[in-house]
């Protein structure tokens, strides 16, 4: 059974890589691109699809570069290459020698027509779209909590060292597939039921124009149209845009750039508490000045009144007088007052915060105590043998060759001698 000649996996992939080059060599393939990339060094990378399949095309000569600005996800186009094999993982792709535009791609006319749709339903209008509130203190995401999903957690870290006194719930759906849309939409209601509930975030990842489509989907639109609460979108990265962004009432380009907008910074904080002490302040003050001008009144109008009852009205005005005077007294009093709560609940809020800054400092402190590399800048050092750390001299033999880790730099030495019983 095994005496047929045998190749190694090297031999067969060579194999078959000369084989796609000889006999595929600047062939045409038409098809609609669903995922485009372009890197910094100005590698082009596309998978092309039909109804059925997709093929990787990859161009690092910068030979399609021109066309950047026509190719778009979701064009038709003809690519001209020859067939390759990477060979270390054996992944099959057309290296691109040239490409020809014909149109957009059967989902993106799909989308642009929904688009229109939409757009003359009203539902793009800034007109209906609500602002989300100063100080969010609970907000509902809808996103997936898959291990391979960084939306919710780059969404959670950015916005808690902003702002961690808000409660963030999570409604972990599907973000692309058969039963996405459905779950989208069961998380919104979810937490539109939640009268608690003042802010519902939807996101998720970049990805290509197929694995976003949930997000251009009519009855995800229909239901953040009908939505009560601030709906947030931050679907994809910077460049994707659906139509769930265009709805809603605020779009984000990330879920990172979502907690910014919505998280408030420290700054704010004192600002508002400040704007608020002095509104109360001019509530006092006002407060003080009309009982003043009211007792002013009295005075002028008991002085031309005098005439007829000296006597009577002098006693009049006395207590009035001393009437008064408690009145003004008290108005102090509840000013002082207005003005140590105020005060106080700056303080609160600033401790508050402060407190929240020194439980991460602590964090942090413990952290650096266990650390390893920590320790080593002390002076100590970590003793390798085969890749093992030493830790009895019964692990090591004389002439063994070890390493010293120090807190910079490594050293290798030659065990002489052994003292000690391990």
């Amino acid at each position: 059974m095994f005496e047929e000649d045998i190749f190694t996996v090297s031999q067969i992939n060579k194999f078959v890589s000369k084989h796609l080059r000889e006999n595929f060599s600047s062939i045409f393939i038409q098809g609609e691109i669903a995922e485009l990339t372009i890197t910094k060094e100005n590698w082009v990378f596309i998978t092309l699809k039909d109804e059925t399949s997709s093929i990787r095309c990859v161009d690092f000569g910068q030979k399609v570069l021109k066309y950047r600005d026509s190719m778009k996800e979701g064009s038709e186009i003809i690519v001209k290459g020859t067939l390759s094999l990477f060979e270390k993982r054996a992944t099959f792709q057309l290296v691109l020698e040239d490409i020809k535009i014909i149109g957009d791609g059967d989902i993106y006319q799909k989308i642009e027509q929904l688009k229109v749709k939409l757009l003359n339903k009203g539902y793009f209008s800034d007109d209906r779209k609500k602002q989300p509130p100063r100080f969010p203190l609970e907000i509902g995401v809808v996103t997936s909590l898959d291990k391979h999903s960084m939306a919710y957690r780059d969404f959670l870290n950015t916005y808690k060292k902003r702002f961690p006194v808000t409660h963030i719930y999570l409604y972990d759906v599907k973000v692309q597939g058969d039963t996405a849309v459905k779950e989208i939409i069961q998380g919104i209601e979810y937490f539109e039921k939640m009268k608690n509930i003042e802010v519902i975030v939807i996101t998720r990842g970049g990805g290509s124009i197929e694995d976003l489509m949930p997000f251009n989907s009519e009855l995800l639109a229909d239901s953040i149209y009908k939505s009560k609460k601030v709906i947030v979108s931050a679907v994809g990265h910077e460049g994707n845009i659906s139509i769930s962004d265009l709805v809603s009432d605020v779009h984000a380009i990330t879920p990172t750039d979502a907690a910014n907008i919505l998280a408030p910074q420290k700054d704010d904080i004192a600002l508002y508490l400040k704007k608020c002490i002095q509104t109360e302040i001019a509530k006092s003050n006002s407060q003080i000045v009309g009982q003043y001008t009211l007792i002013e009144n009295l005075m002028l109008r008991s002085k031309s009144n005098i005439e007829y009852s000296i006597n009577e009205k002098i006693q009049y005005l006395k207590e009035s007088s001393y009437f008064l005077k408690d009145k003004v007294n008290s108005l102090y009093n509840i000013r002082i007052d207005m003005k140590n709560k105020i005060r106080i609940q700056f303080i609160n809020v600033k401790n508050m915060i402060d407190n929240k800054i020194d439980l991460i400092n602590n964090k942090i402190t413990i952290l650096n105590s266990i650390n390893p590399l920590y320790i080593l800048d002390k002076g100590y050092s970590i003793v390798y043998k085969d890749d093992k750390i030493i830790k009895s001299i019964v692990d090591i033999e004389i002439g063994d060759i070890v390493k010293v880790k120090l807190a910079k730099g490594e050293l290798e030495s030659n065990i002489l001698d052994k003292k000690g019983n391990g």
